[in-house]
């Protein structure tokens, strides 16, 4: 595995760990409706990603791509922006 991917992996994971914890204080005071409407973003989200064909990536790595993408320039995230949206776009008239 490549040293870049090795970091995301750990950086990835120690996210994941955080995310579990914060998970099981949050989801025992939901109400079934809002467990409900936390589903459904959830499934929303696991769509998008196969869309992208990123399901074999590793869930660590993928995490902690997507967490230091919040520190690119806003002219790297306008760049996705624009690519996700012709993405749409395209797949849309087909």
């Amino acid at each position: 595995m490549p040293v870049d991917q090795e970091k995301l992996k750990i950086y990835g994971e120690e996210i994941l760990k955080e995310i579990d914890r914060h998970d099981e204080e949050v989801i025992s005071t939901l109400t079934r409706e809002e467990k409900k409407a936390r589903n459904h973003k959830l499934i929303t989200y696991g769509a998008l990603f196969e869309i992208a064909g990123v399901t074999e990536v590793n869930l660590a790595i993928m995490l902690g791509y997507l967490d230091r993408l919040h520190g690119k320039e806003n002219s790297y995230r306008n760049f996705c922006y624009q690519e996700g949206r012709i993405y749409f776009l395209k797949n849309d008239k087909k």
